[in-house]
């Protein structure tokens, strides 16, 4: 604590990495952080991180790639609102990364892979989640973000949509004598996105109902939950990209299929 006010938060990490088939690397990466209470329902807060993740992909010559470095910017707010029943964070954000291993195609069916050059993305985030009621919760957020492969003319990174959001809403069924229990549903937005470091191939963007049942009272939990509600089929994402007789394709994963999912939990 600088002042009553003011935090000041710092680590710094130490990674040395030995692969078999690689050359000795390692990085210390820092971490500072500031956080600024401007009064009980304001606080501004700011990130500087730097990251190091190793990998066991290998090139076409079976040689471990070099492990991925980057570095995260973030400056942002967190209000309260509504007299304290909402809680709203906005921040933008900008992350630098380089050695990011991508798939490299050789030929037929094989798959390996090779280091990116710099990538850089940056965006804001809001999130916002409150009881809009005693019985009626909210949780919403939006992303927006941009992205640039500094290799590849500054097109855009692939599975990464420029839009994403959610919101989900939970009420608990006092109102017809039953306040131990709740029911729930909501939406998931996955913004149109490229399938293809050219930026030739885009991928539609996609709907996800999610909905939930639940009782609780006391430490003891129960909860069913349906995802993609109404079996929606969409794509995830892309896994390579090539060309065959002048075409050019795309490999892609579909999004997961409607999926129920039970629990019960005691909370201790």
């Amino acid at each position: 604590n600088l002042t009553d006010s003011l935090i000041f938060s710092t680590g710094i990490r130490y990674d040395e990495v030995k692969p078999k088939n690689g050359q000795k690397s390692d990085a210390t990466t820092p971490q500072f952080g500031l956080v600024y209470h401007l009064n009980p329902q304001t606080t501004f807060f700011t990130n500087y991180s730097e990251s190091f993740t190793p990998t066991t992909r290998q090139d076409r010559n079976g040689k471990i790639l070099d492990p991925e470095k980057g570095k995260g910017y973030e400056i942002g707010v967190k209000q309260k609102l509504f007299e304290d029943r909402f809680d709203l964070t906005s921040s933008i954000f900008k992350i630098e990364k380089e050695n990011v291993a991508t798939l490299d195609i050789n030929g037929g069916n094989t798959f390996v892979y090779k280091a990116s050059g710099k990538q850089e993305s940056q965006g804001f985030e809001i999130d916002l989640n409150g009881d809009i009621t005693s019985n009626l919760s909210l949780i919403a957020s939006y992303g927006y973000t941009t992205t640039e492969n500094k290799e590849i003319s500054n097109k855009e990174l692939t599975n990464v949509p420029h839009h994403t959001a959610n919101i989900f809403a939970t009420y608990k069924l006092s109102s017809i004598n039953l306040p131990d229990y709740y029911i729930g549903g909501g939406t998931r937005f996955i913004g149109g996105k490229y399938a293809d470091e050219a930026n030739n191939i885009k991928l539609d963007s996609a709907l996800i109902y999610n909905a939930t049942v639940g009782y609780k009272k006391g430490n003891w939990r129960a909860n069913l939950s349906v995802q993609n509600l109404t079996d929606e089929k969409y794509v995830e994402g892309s896994i390579a990209n090539g060309t065959t007789s002048g075409y050019e394709w795309a490999r892609v994963y579909t999004g997961t299929p409607r999926t129920f999912l039970a629990s019960v939990s005691y909370k201790f």
